[in-house]
C-alpha cells in the first residue's frame, strides 16, 4: 500500500477506517454514473424518470455550425440552460438518482436543488462557488462532484444528516472540512485532487474524522494538511 505520512498516521489513530490506496475504488465502487444511459438534453425530452442523465450545459453541436456560427451556437447554449432552469424550478419530478453530465453554474445549482426527492446526485462539473441551496436535499444520500475547483464553502453540506458517500473532486479553494464533522451517517468519504494531474488538496485539519462514527472507507491520498 502506497501511503503518504498523513495517511499513515490516521490509520494508526482509526483502525476502523479503511484508508484508499488507490482511487478507482472510489470512482468505480461507490460513484454509480449512468455511463451507459442516453442524456437528456431537453426538458421536453424528459419522461418521468426516477433515474437519470441530464444535459443542461454544453449541449453538442454540429462542427459546421460551430465554425460558421459560434455566436449562434452560444446564443442557443444559453436558451437550452435556461429551458432547464424554468424546467427544474417548476412542477415536482420524481427524481431519485441525477447524473449531470455537463457543467453546472449557479442557476442551474439552486433550480436543481429545487428537487428535494433526490437521493443520489453526480455533477460532472460546477461551475458555481456557493453551494448553499444544498441544504434543502434533506433526502440527499450519495453526492459527487467533480471539478469543484470554483466551491469555496461547503458548510451548507452539514445540514444534510442522511448523507451516506460524499466526493468532493479538486475542491482547492476549500480550506476548512470542519463542517463535514456533522455527518454522523456517512460511511465514505472522498476529496481527491485532480485525477489528469499531480495536484494536491490542501485542508486545515482532518479532526472532523473523529467526530463520524458511521465512517468506514477515506480516499484521502491527494490531501496535504
Amino acid at each position: 500500500m502506497k501511503t503518504n505520512k498523513l495517511i499513515e498516521n490516521l490509520i494508526s489513530s482509526f483502525p476502523n477506517i479503511e484508508f484508499a490506496s488507490e482511487h478507482w475504488r472510489i470512482y468505480d465502487g461507490f460513484v454509480r454514473g449512468l455511463m451507459h444511459e442516453e442524456g437528456v438534453l431537453h426538458p421536453r425530452e424528459y419522461r418521468d424518470q426516477q433515474a437519470v442523465k441530464l444535459v443542461c450545459a454544453q449541449h453538442p453541436f454540429s462542427f459546421e455550425e460551430c465554425i460558421n456560427d459560434p455566436k449562434g451556437v452560444e446564443r442557443k447554449q444559453r436558451e437550452y440552460t435556461a429551458e432547464w432552469v424554468r424546467f427544474l424550478n417548476g412542477e415536482k419530478l420524481p427524481l431519485r438518482e441525477v447524473d449531470i453530465c455537463s457543467s453546472v453554474d449557479q442557476k442551474v445549482f439552486d433550480a436543481l436543488c429545487t428537487q428535494q426527492s433526490i437521493e443520489s446526485l453526480r455533477i460532472k462539473w460546477l461551475r458555481c462557488a456557493r453551494i448553499d441551496r444544498i441544504s434543502g436535499l434533506k433526502k440527499l444520500k450519495k453526492l459527487y462532484i467533480g471539478q469543484a475547483s470554483s466551491l469555496v464553502d461547503i458548510s451548507p453540506i452539514a445540514y444534510l444528516e442522511n448523507l451516506e458517500t460524499l466526493i468532493l473532486c479538486e475542491p482547492k479553494k476549500v480550506f476548512d472540512f470542519s463542517a463535514l464533522g456533522e455527518l454522523k451517517k456517512l460511511r465514505v468519504l472522498g476529496i481527491c485532487a485532480s485525477r489528469t494531474e499531480n495536484t494536491t488538496v490542501k485542508i486545515k485539519d482532518t479532526d472532523f474524522l473523529s467526530q463520524m462514527p458511521a465512517l468506514e472507507y477515506v480516499d484521502i491520498m491527494d490531501v496535504r494538511l
